[in-house]
């Protein structure tokens, strides 16, 4: 098995899924390094094509199978017809990441331990938060795939500051200059073409004006959950809008009103009045804010509060019960 380009066995995992392989041990499977004589299954955590070229000497195609946990803005090589072929099956965290193909859906999670998480929400219940405040915690990204909505983070904080609303922006990189910006979206171009898509220029963008007066930027800190305890809103905005991750169960956490940009919420079994969903790409998060009312504030923080804290959302959304039942999963296809 290979984990965003790393074999299982390597000992070089993202921290991540430092823990997946004790997981996997429990089950009964036995792991090999990528390639070797004696693996009968593959199964690739992201597409790497060096790790398939190794595994394609000895696992037969319908024994090969895609883990999909980015969309196609991120990894848009997975997502060619070509790549897809060399893999008998397809497991991915959305529905909308099958892309068509046949496959099926790992409910995976984000959540750490129960007990931190509820630590972390007690901590935000105890807060008396300055009205109106709202901001945003993202890393400055760049792609120029059709449907990445990095460029979209970039134009709702100019809309707060253009608007004279004071906006709060954490992560790194926003303060980079012309020069940097540039460099990363040509390189955000040549990985578009060498997965054999058109660049969408339109995700073009100059770079963030991080001294206007109305803008005030934390660049990268060292707790997301402390940043947002300092908000009443925090704008969660997907990098497509077809899969739900960390971004807004932490804002919920946190104690935020999330002003949200992704897929219907129904989709993926959580309450719609957990977070005001933005709907479309014209809406205005900046109208949206102004247009939510105390009464609303109140309601979606409590049914925020209650979500995030039930038994059933800590084990759908936890990240070792969403590495449980994918080892099961691998268990389940090795052993058939």
């Amino acid at each position: 098995m290979s984990v965003l380009g790393q074999c299982l066995t390597s000992g070089k995992l993202d921290p991540k899924w430092k823990v997946f392989p004790s997981i996997l041990e429990t089950k009964n499977v036995s792991i090999v390094p990528v390639g070797d004589s004696a693996s009968t299954h593959y199964f690739s955590l992201e597409h790497d094509a060096p790790s398939l070229a190794l595994a394609r000497k000895s696992v037969k195609l319908e024994n090969r199978t895609l883990i999909i946990v980015e969309p196609r803005s991120v990894h848009p090589e997975q997502f060619r017809k070509g790549v897809r072929r060399q893999y008998g099956r397809v497991i991915a965290l959305s529905r909308r990441h099958l892309n068509g193909s046949m496959g099926e859906i790992w409910k995976g999670g984000h959540l750490s331990s129960p007990s931190a998480v509820l630590a972390e929400v007690a901590k935000g219940q105890q807060l008396d938060r300055k009205p109106n405040t709202v901001g945003l915690i993202n890393e400055n990204k760049f792609s120029l795939i059709s449907g990445s909505q990095y460029k979209k983070r970039y134009l709702v904080i100019n809309e707060f500051i253009e608007n004279g609303h004071e906006f709060s922006l954490a992560g790194k990189d926003w303060d980079k200059g012309l020069a940097w910006t540039i460099a990363k979206q040509i390189h955000s171009g040549i990985r578009a073409l060498s997965a054999r898509i058109v660049p969408d220029f339109r995700q073009c963008h100059l770079p963030m004006n991080v001294n206007n007066k109305n803008l005030s930027y934390f660049g990268r800190v060292d707790s997301q959950f402390d940043f947002l305890r300092t908000l009443q809103f925090a704008v969660v905005i997907e990098n497509e809008a077809n899969y739900i991750t960390e971004k807004l169960l932490n804002a919920v956490i946190a104690g935020c009103v999330p002003l949200f940009f992704g897929p219907p919420l129904s989709e993926f079994g959580i309450p719609d009045d957990v977070a005001i969903q933005i709907n479309g790409l014209n809406q205005s998060f900046f109208d949206a804010l102004q247009n939510c009312s105390r009464e609303q504030i109140d309601q979606v923080i409590l049914r925020g509060r209650q979500w995030i804290t039930s038994t059933s959302t800590l084990e759908r959304w936890g990240v070792l019960s969403g590495f449980e039942r994918l080892a099961s999963r691998i268990e389940e296809l090795s052993v058939s």
